[in-house]
């Protein structure tokens, strides 16, 4: 008898996986469309604040790594209520799933690196279902 970690295990296929590195000064708030994917937020450097629909912004400083199993949509900006940009808008040139882009504004600094990875596999997505909607790790 296959174990329940044994069967994810067998069942975790990466379908697809992205990276984005942003080097960003304020002002500047970014907007993310919610995928059905894993998306992570690693604040390398700097503050910033996560703003989910109808919710209040949570304050995310450096070392902080935010984990969305579902990819929520959200606003990362400079501060809560800034006017943000999709992605996408940043991103036009990505290749092979990975992005770097600059925003030079003449404030705070914050870089901000983020990924996600979709999953195939009905075991995983079921795993991923179950998980918090969002957690934030902490150093």
């Amino acid at each position: 008898m296959i174990s329940a970690l044994q069967q994810l295990a067998a069942d975790l296929r990466v379908a697809c996986s992205f990276q984005v590195v942003a080097q960003l000064r304020a002002p500047w708030g970014i907007s993310i469309e919610g995928e059905p994917m894993c998306a992570f937020h690693y604040v390398a450097e700097g503050a910033c604040v996560l703003m989910l629909p109808g919710e209040v912004p949570l304050s995310l400083e450096a070392g902080d790594l935010v984990w969305m199993p579902r990819g929520l949509s959200r606003v990362v900006a400079d501060r809560p209520g800034r006017e943000a940009v999709p992605l996408a808008e940043h991103v036009r040139t990505a290749r092979r799933g990975s992005a770097r882009f600059e925003l030079r504004g003449d404030g705070p600094r914050c870089s901000l690196y983020g990924a996600g990875v979709r999953f195939q596999g009905a075991t995983a997505s079921r795993w991923l279902q179950s998980l918090p909607r969002l957690s934030v790790l902490r150093p």
